[in-house]
């Protein structure tokens, strides 16, 4: 048997089959193409890339050096070199990766409760064989040696982290109180840091933490676990409550992540697992389909079979006609012969008495004419008795022959059969034999490939298993999770909105000590001045006059007027600034650039204007407070906000366009500002009257609503910007309004629930219900989408403000769900005013509460949005919701999917243009102009060019991999044609031996087969001829209509005709089955040629006699009468 092939490690060298030698660089997935596969640098420049595939890098070489290929095609060189270039601590990326993601940390066995459940062990057992079969690298030996305290995570940056990671903590403190082998494995992990718990947490390019959700975590596969006796530190079974708080929430966060990370291992396991029960299925339909083409093939012959015993049975009835029709006949020719004899005797005998009543007396001659009359019957007996035998010989003859031709016809088809059999044993057997020659070889790879299968099928069995139980074990920490994840998000949103309030109060209490310390410190000053008069005072006579009294005050006055003021003189001062600079700017500068410039800030401040007055709005009223007692009003204030997040998003991304626009744009709108100054002095006016505490709601609603549709107008007017700068702002800014859509519809349901809860609650009304609300499971369903939501918008703010943002791939269905969240809000909020205004009614009229109108109620709403008699639609819309929010939530969080917001500013272009232009004249930026367009259209022309060569280098691979394809085909096609001849050797040599064997060792054949032969070859010849006919026929109608006909010459044909010329007096008599076999050739010829005559010959001149219609009609005659004339001799010949 093959020894085992080796595994494929970096570095090594090795020999790709068709190509050549080269170095392993990279092994692994890759994102072009399923499966695993080969990066190789080859040695000589024959390759196909650079290391990179569709614009993703996979390893360094220079290009046409670079080669992916399968594992199958790479054959590893066995030099001493190989196993120094791949060094240990380097293992496949692959295998390596998919370890370390599967692993996690698991107490020891001794140390495990007596409680904990056997899917736990099972873990800790797979996780213990997966450890040991990774190879240790060096740093796995430094961790299981411990790391420093000092590089742990403190617990001020454990905070700073994004709320995913608090949620993750609180549901692994959980699933850690509620399982005890959990609680069991919290210890070792502190006490083994691992490479995640032991680095500092890596910063995002904007500056933000890292969820450690989004950090893969690894833990090296041989670090050996401490029990509680080996941990040089605090006791590993110190008790969650003997921890500090900061400690419970790092030991529960490292035990979610490693949770987490196991479970996505275990995913990645089992999407690898299920392509591989692919793969096998597809092998499996692919033999089937061979299986099915098999048996379509046998299918096929079997109906060929069938039909050629149709075609035996068809050739045998009517053989049975004809000897019928034979007998039939031979009865008739007998009677007719009989009868004419019997004729023939009675005149002569009428003749012979005339003749002798004639000559003598009556009696003489009627005696006589007895005697003779005597003799005739006698004679006629005779020949009757003899005639009548030789019919009944002949028969009987017949009989016995077409006895006999039936065996013949049995003998003959089994025959047939068993040379199709011999004809299909003698393939099979040359194929067995062109077979065997690899059989050896087949049996090795075979055995080889089985024991390696069966290997492979046992450990993806345990895998199997081990996932199973992983799990479930996932399953309940996801419930647990998204449990302790609602629960934590609702906190969290309590816990910011009193951060928001302490900020407030804190900036308050700043300013306050601020003016205090300021009072402070001219009261000491105002003290020490007094402490000098009153010195002075004292040393001053009793008589002299006092000065006035100081009036404190003045002093004491509150300072609150100090900061505005400190403002206001800034302003001032960078007012006269920008007035001082204006003078040194060109003139050029003024006529369209401020107007862009004013414009720009116009929307940006409009955008501050409406995120400040929305805030402040969030501030005084908190929608997760109120939901208990929520009413219309928090319903409006939802609307409220939702319409000014509206304005904002829409100001933001009118200002990122013209931010990241080309400078044209960016002037062309200049003039858009001084268009909107009205709107801009609505939100001044709703800040004014927000400060003074006369806010009115309704006013701004209507204003937002006025300035919605100019906003949406002057984006729709803007060009199509591929700006990233755009895509973020659009983002963020559907992100906010999804936040207030979910927060308008809490407020909504929340509405309707309260209502009905009051009417349930109230005894003056009859009504007692099963279910006090059927909307109940989408309230539930949007409370748990709130969480996720505002987590995405706090991600998308946070990469926004630092300049970052998601990718459109990993965020594409947020559109989708803003028009679903739309559609929801107005489902909800025009069901909230049904409900209320019923049951205003019904208070007012003290009917009884009717269920089945609430119902209609929602349903009814619905239809304004939806269609359906059920509120499925509406609650189906909520499920996708939710599920939607949450996979939009795992994109956002990926660090893979956040890109840099690189923008070049249209001002800074628009500057260097003025200063351009004051610098040169008019002629050299023209000049300029021209040759910069000259330098564009050379690269556009050297771009095409590279296109066009690049396009050629394709055609030219797509050509030598065709003429690769046609030369293949080519070469089986000289393979096929060489096949061919050798087998119409092969059946040329058969048929001449056959034929000589037949006409040296075929007996002598019976002529009632010939004549049975020559009566089906007859019947055939009809058959053929009368088919013939009809096609010839087809074409007639075709043909132009006759002239007026030549006058005819009638051809002499003897009735009778001597043998034909050409043909000998006395040929040489051939064998019988060569006569016969001729003799059929010489039928179908006949039954081809045509039994019409051409008159296109007809013409004015001389024409060759064989081409008249009557030459060719004798000519056709002639060929008849060869044929009759050849069937005569042939019967004459089996007659002797």
């Amino acid at each position: 048997m093959r020894p085992a092939p080796q595994p494929l490690t970096l570095h090594a060298r090795c020999r790709v089959a068709h190509v050549g030698p080269g170095e392993v660089l990279f092994v692994g997935q890759t994102s072009f193409a399923q499966g695993l596969w080969v990066g190789i640098h080859l040695d000589e420049r024959i390759g196909k890339n650079d290391g990179s595939v569709q614009g993703k890098r996979y390893f360094e070489c220079e290009p046409g050096y670079g080669l992916f290929v399968r594992p199958s095609q790479v054959q590893l060189e066995e030099t001493p070199s190989a196993a120094i270039k791949a060094p240990a601590s380097e293992p496949r990326p692959v295998r390596a990766e998919s370890a370390q993601r599967t692993r996690t940390v698991v107490a020891p066995r001794q140390t495990r409760p007596p409680d904990e459940s056997p899917s736990v062990a099972r873990i800790a057992r797979m996780k213990a064989k997966q450890g040991a079969a990774v190879p240790e690298s060096p740093s796995a030996r430094q961790a299981a040696r411990g790391t420093p305290e000092t590089s742990r995570l403190s617990p001020t940056k454990q905070l700073r982290t994004p709320g995913s990671l608090a949620r993750a903590q609180t549901a692994s403190a959980r699933v850690a109180a509620a399982r005890p082998s959990m609680r069991a494995a919290a210890p070792p992990v502190a006490q083994t840091p691992t490479p995640a718990l032991t680095r500092t947490p890596a910063r995002t390019p904007a500056g933000a933490y890292v969820d450690a959700a989004e950090t893969p975590f690894k833990t090296p596969a041989q670090t050996p676990f401490k029990t509680p006796s080996e941990s040089p530190t605090k006791p590993a079974l110190e008790t969650p409550r003997s921890l500090s708080p900061e400690r419970q929430d790092s030991k529960l966060r490292a035990q979610i992540s490693l949770l987490e990370t196991q479970k996505s291992a275990a995913e990645a396991r089992i999407t690898e697992l299920e392509a591989t029960v692919a793969r096998s299925a597809e092998r499996a339909a692919e033999a089937a389909a061979s299986a099915a083409e098999h048996v379509a093939a046998i299918t096929a012959e079997r109906d060929s079979l069938h039909e050629q015993l149709l075609q035996a049975n068809e050739g045998l009835e009517m053989a049975t006609l004809d000897r019928e029709m034979a007998e039939e006949r031979a009865d008739a020719i007998a009677a007719e012969l009989r009868s004419a004899r019997d004729m023939a005797e009675e005149l002569t005998l009428e003749l012979q008495l005339r003749d002798e009543c004639a000559e003598g007396d009556a009696d003489a001659n009627l005696a006589q004419q007895n005697a003779r009359l005597r003799e005739a019957l006698i004679r006629l007996r005779d020949v009757t008795s003899e005639s009548e035998a030789n019919y009944k010989s002949e028969i009987a003859s017949l009989r016995r022959e077409l006895s006999s031709l039936d065996g013949v016809a049995e003998t003959a088809a089994a025959a047939k059969n068993a040379e199709a059999q011999a004809k299909a044993v003698a393939d099979e057997l040359r194929t067995q034999l062109e077979l065997a020659h690899g059989a050896e070889d087949m049996i090795e790879q075979l055995t080889e490939k089985n024991g390696t299968l069966e290997n492979r099928v046992a450990q993806l069995t345990a895998e199997v298993r081990e996932l199973e139980a992983l799990r479930v074990v996932s399953d309940e920490l996801e419930e647990a999770h998204i449990d302790t994840e609602n629960e934590l998000q609702a906190a969290l949103d309590a816990h910011e909105s009193r951060e928001k309030e302490l900020e407030t109060c804190m900036q308050e209490l700043n300013s306050r000590v601020a003016q205090d310390a300021e009072t402070i410190e001219r009261f000491r000053e105002l003290v020490s001045t007094l402490a000098k008069e009153v010195e002075t005072l004292r040393k001053v006579p009793s008589g002299a006059p006092r000065t006035k009294a100081v009036d404190l005050a003045s002093v004491k006055a509150p300072l609150v007027t100090v900061a505005p003021a400190r403002d206001r003189i800034a302003a001032q001062e960078a007012a006269r600034r920008v007035d001082l600079i204006q003078s040194y700017l060109p003139a050029r500068f003024f006529e369209v650039d401020a107007a862009a410039v004013d414009t720009l800030l116009f929307f940006e401040r409009m955008c501050s204007h409406s995120d400040l007055i929305k805030h402040t709005l969030e501030a005084q009223t908190d929608v997760q407070e109120h939901l208990a007692e929520a009413d219309e009003s928090l319903v409006a204030a939802c609307e409220l906000r939702h319409a000014l997040a509206h304005v904002s998003a829409l100001s933001r991304q009118i200002a990122a366009v013209l931010s990241s626009a080309p400078p044209d744009v960016f002037a062309g709108y200049a003039a858009v500002a001084v268009d909107m100054q009205h709107v801009d002095a609505r939100l001044s006016a709703a800040l004014d009257s927000l400060q003074d505490n006369k806010f009115d709601e309704r006013t701004v609603a209507q204003d937002c609503s006025t300035i919605v549709p100019l906003l949406e107008a002057v984006s729709m007017s803007l060009p199509d910007v591929e700006s990233v700068a755009d895509l973020a702002a659009k983002e963020v800014g559907s992100a906010t309004l999804l936040v207030h859509d979910v927060d308008t519809l809490q407020a909504a349901l929340g509405h309707v629930h309260h209502v009905l809860e009051q009417l349930a609650a109230d005894p003056d009304i009859d009504w007692a219900p099963e279910q006090l609300d059927a909307l109940d499971p989408m309230r539930q369903c949007v409370r748990a989408v709130r969480p996720s939501a505002r987590r995405i918008l706090r991600r998308l703010t946070s990469l926004y403000e630092n300049e970052e943002t998601i990718t459109i791939d990993a965020i594409d269905m947020l559109p989708e769900l803003g028009r679903v969240s739309s559609e929801l809000v107005s489902f909800a909020t025009k069901y909230a005013q049904r409900v209320a205004a019923y049951a205003l009614h019904v208070r007012g009229t003290a009917q009884r509460v009717d269920s089945e109108r609430i119902t209609a109620l929602a349903l009814e709403s619905m239809h304004a949005v939806f269609a359906g008699d059920t509120l499925e639609p509406i609650l189906a819309h909520a499920e996708t919701l939710a599920v939607s929010v949450d996979a939009l939530l795992a994109g956002v969080v990926d660090q893979n999917n956040v890109i840099h917001i690189a923008t070049s500013a249209p001002w800074r272009a628009r500057a260097h243009e003025l200063h351009a232009s004051a610098l040169q004249d008019a002629h050299a930026a023209e000049r300029t102009a021209d040759l910069e367009e000259r330098i564009l259209q050379l690269g556009r022309e050297v771009r095409a060019r590279e296109d066009a060569a690049q396009a050629s280098r394709v055609k030219i691979e797509r050509l030598e991999h065709q003429l690769t394809r046609a030369h293949e085909a080519a070469s089986a096609a000289a393979d096929l044609r060489i096949e061919l001849d050798e087998a119409r050797q092969a059946l040329e040599a058969e048929r001449s031996a056959g034929i000589h064997v037949q006409e040296s060792d075929e007996p002598p054949r019976a002529p009632a087969d010939v004549i049975a032969e020559l009566d089906a070859v007859r019947r055939a010849l009809h058959h053929v001829r009368q088919e013939n006919m009809y096609i010839k026929s087809s074409e007639w109608r075709k043909l132009r209509p006759l002239a007026t006909p030549a006058p005819r010459v009638e051809a002499q044909i003897p009735a009778s005709p001597p043998p034909p010329a050409g043909e000998p007096t006395d040929p040489a008599p051939l064998p019988p089955a060569q006569a016969l076999h001729e003799l059929a050739g010489q039928l179908v010829q006949l039954a081809a040629a045509p039994r019409v005559v051409d008159l296109r010959a007809v013409k004015a001149g001389w024409t060759p006699a064989r081409s008249t219609p009557a030459g060719q009609l004798a000519a056709q005659r002639r060929s008849r009468a060869s044929v009759q004339w050849h069937i005569s001799q042939l019967e004459a010949q089996l007659a002797r």
